[in-house]
C-alpha cells in the first residue's frame, strides 16, 4: 500500500512550480511582521495611564488575522 502524501501536504505543488516558494516565503514574512507589529503593539501601555485590557489585546490579534485572511492572493 503506497500512498503519496505529497499531494495532501502541498509538496507536489511546490515541486511543480518553483516560483511559488518565494511568493509563499514573502507572504509568510509580511503576515508575521504585521501580526507581531499590531498584536504586540497593542500590549504596550502608550502613556495613557491604564494598560490595555485582555479584551483589547485579543481583539487586536483577532482583527489583524481576520484582515489578513481577507486579502486576495493577487495582492501578495
Amino acid at each position: 500500500m503506497d500512498f503519496d502524501y505529497s499531494e495532501l501536504t502541498g509538496l507536489a505543488e511546490l515541486s511543480r512550480d518553483r516560483n511559488i516558494v518565494g511568493k509563499a516565503l514573502l507572504s509568510e514574512f509580511i503576515g508575521t511582521l504585521i501580526l507581531v507589529f499590531v498584536g504586540c503593539g497593542s500590549c504596550i501601555n502608550w502613556g495613557t495611564g491604564t494598560p490595555p485590557s485582555t479584551v483589547e489585546i485579543a481583539l487586536a490579534f483577532g482583527l489583524t488575522v481576520a484582515a489578513m485572511v481577507q486579502v486576495p492572493v493577487e495582492y501578495v
